[in-house]
């Protein structure tokens, strides 16, 4: 990853404000709950249902999620919102 590559601040957790880069990659330690985000016949992005993204999903941070407790990620070519507490475990997480 480019050392110039864009960050988000993406929140305000118990350890200090966490920033992660865009196009950050994050490998999942544990089954998680996501929010599936999808389109409108408009083509307008929409919320569209709670999902399960499996242990071992390799997620792509994308950008600011919809609250300072989230990001957005793509996985398998779909965008979802997942929480951080979810994501920034460096005990557990592989991110690169």
């Amino acid at each position: 990853m480019s050392p110039n590559a864009p960050t988000v601040q993406v929140g305000d957790l118990t350890k200090g404000n966490i920033a992660m880069q865009v196009h950050a990659k994050v490998t999942l330690p544990k089954d998680i709950t996501a929010i599936y985000l999808g389109t409108t016949e408009e083509g307008e992005s929409r919320l569209a249902c709670v999902s399960s993204i499996p242990e071992g999903a390799e997620l792509r941070v994308c950008g600011r999620g919809f609250n300072t407790r989230s990001v957005e990620v793509n996985w398998n070519g779909h965008y979802y919102f997942v929480f951080l507490q979810d994501i920034e475990h460096p005990e557990g997480n592989d991110v690169h």
